[in-house]
């Protein structure tokens, strides 16, 4: 798939936070919040679903979350994220949700420096809209949003 560079608009998002080290893996999380997001009032977008990705102090973090208007009520253990306005390296990752990872790794390594671009500090997202069909389904289109300079 293709890679294009967007401009894409701040946007607000709640969800639960996945905590290294505390047993439970991203696909967990996943489910927890699939149970949880019903809970989530002013939401935006009922089909679209998102995952944050950031490093900080040295260990990667997680947000499985949805779009909410801003001041919308926060469920208890739930955070709220902004992401910033911005310009970001956008990539249709075509395949299972658990090889998203090979695809930013790709991104990184190659698609990124092949267009001369450095990304800049910031969350990277996964964009889950309706051409998601599946957790394993192989023709399931997950949009890749990298912050970049």
């Amino acid at each position: 798939m293709s890679l294009e560079i967007v401009d894409h608009p701040a946007l607000e998002v709640t969800g639960l936070l996945f905590e290294p080290g505390q047993g439970e893996d991203i696909a967990a999380l996943w489910r927890r919040f699939a149970d949880r997001a019903g809970e989530i009032t002013g939401r935006e977008g009922d089909a679209e679903w998102y995952g944050l990705s950031w490093r900080q102090a040295g260990a990667m973090h997680y947000l499985a979350a949805v779009a909410t208007a801003p001041g919308a009520p926060l469920p208890a253990g739930m955070v709220r994220q902004e992401l910033p306005e911005g310009r970001y390296a956008r990539y249709v990752h075509l395949g299972t949700a658990p090889s998203v990872a090979k695809s930013l790794g790709r991104l990184f390594a190659e698609l990124l420096p092949a267009r001369g671009l450095q990304p800049r500090p910031g969350a990277c997202f996964e964009h889950y809209t309706e051409a998601f069909t599946g957790v394993d389904a192989q023709d399931s289109q997950i949009y890749i949003y990298v912050p970049v300079f």
